[in-house]
């Protein structure tokens, strides 16, 4: 099966929208998304009561395939790269409710994700204080 060819307007409609999905998952918004982020979007897909170790696994399995430099976070080009290159083959119609639907869902769940992402960086400051009892 050969590669679609894409014309310069479909290429950028689709680069926007990975675009749009990129920022919403750069919770922190310092244009980088790193393995703790990706596992708080994570959980926005997977009830809280399901999560398992494995999904450990699974997160550093996907930043492998995103981080393409390997310097463990994933900026902007490695993911519309990857991502752009992973969704080659779905139609117009299917990447774009697929990208709506991930915003819609991380809009949806943004104020746990973001409390998440908050609470998991205040435990990190206290562990690196010497200090790992739970946060307040």
């Amino acid at each position: 099966m050969s590669k679609p060819t894409f014309s310069k307007t479909e290429v950028k409609h689709r680069e926007e929208m990975l675009t749009k999905c990129f920022y919403a998952c750069d919770l922190d918004g310092n244009g980088l998304i790193d393995p703790k982020e990706l596992e708080i979007v994570a959980k926005c897909f997977v009830p809280q009561s399901t999560s398992t170790a494995s999904d450990s696994a699974e997160i550093k399995l996907i930043m492998a395939k995103l981080d393409r430099n390997q310097d463990n976070v994933v900026d902007l080009r490695e993911w519309v790269g990857v991502l752009f290159e992973l969704f080659r083959f779905m139609n117009d119609a299917a990447f774009d409710k697929h990208c709506e639907e991930l915003l819609s869902i991380i809009n949806k769940h943004r104020q746990r994700v973001l409390e998440d992402l908050h609470l998991s960086n205040q435990f990190q400051t206290n562990s690196h204080h010497g200090r790992t009892n739970s946060v307040s």
